[in-house]
């Protein structure tokens, strides 16, 4: 899908953003400012959220551009603020406008500059699972505010990309199991909120990582998985349970 086919995703924003005035004027540029210390905190797209603000972009690739962080603050922010940052990325449920979310989200990674910083820290494959195993999901408010299920998802989707490097190592692949685990039955015990599209996305890392960590599993098991994760885990809602099967024996 083009990108910029995902506009028609973009009123999300003029109805659930903030609405409240923000102060868009601002100081006229022969107006000097004082340069203000760097602080270590995520980085604030609110101003970019706005409705007056985002209604003045006319493409996709307006809205990418603008929602990129400013290289001064890009270097300073700590990874625990980097991956909030990429969390809050404005665009970030662009994903789920792609049949297969899986090359959504390697279309999101590929055009912020957020990831592509983060993916050169150090601490940044166990950082992002530690950050997963612990989000807590609010699940009546907005996908703007907090972690939403769609948020839930985007993690999941980052993860099971595979392109944080050392995400599949061995010091972290049991800990991705375990979050995997925790997630799953979370979503199952609350059907009646979480979506077989939720449960969906668990099941694709949870068969991302039993084929990376080389599971004793037979060939046509893993020919399955294989299968499911080209797809992006759109298959038959019956090779659900076959696939909850594999992952789990």
């Amino acid at each position: 899908m083009k990108l910029k086919t995902l506009i028609l995703f973009l009123p999300v924003f003029l109805f659930t953003g903030c609405l409240n005035d923000i102060g868009l004027n601002e100081p006229p540029l022969d107006t000097p400012t004082e340069e203000l210390p760097f602080v270590d905190e995520p980085f604030n797209f609110s101003k970019l959220i706005d409705p007056a603000i985002w209604r003045t972009f006319n493409s996709m690739e307006e809205m990418i551009d603008a929602c990129q962080i400013p290289e001064d603050a890009l270097k300073q922010i700590s990874t625990d603020n980097l991956i909030i940052s990429c969390m809050n990325y404005p665009l970030f449920f662009t994903y789920s406008a792609y049949n297969n979310e899986l090359v959504g989200i390697e279309v999101i990674m590929d055009n912020f500059n957020g990831f592509k910083e983060l993916f050169m820290r150090d601490s940044a494959a166990e950082k992002i699972i530690d950050y997963y195993t612990a989000m807590e999901v609010e699940l009546t408010d907005s996908a703007l505010t907090g972690n939403s299920i769609l948020h839930l998802g985007y993690i999941e989707l980052i993860i099971a990309s595979g392109k944080i490097p050392d995400i599949f190592n061995a010091n972290n692949i049991q800990k991705i199991e375990d979050a995997i685990s925790i997630r799953m039955m979370e979503k199952l015990n609350h059907s009646d909120i979480y979506s077989i599209y939720s449960v969906r996305k668990s099941l694709l890392l949870g068969a991302v990582v039993t084929l990376q960590k080389g599971a004793p599993i037979s060939k046509d098991e893993k020919e399955l998985l294989e299968d499911f994760i080209k797809l992006g885990g759109v298959v038959e809602s019956t090779q659900y349970t076959e696939v909850s099967k594999i992952i789990n024996s």
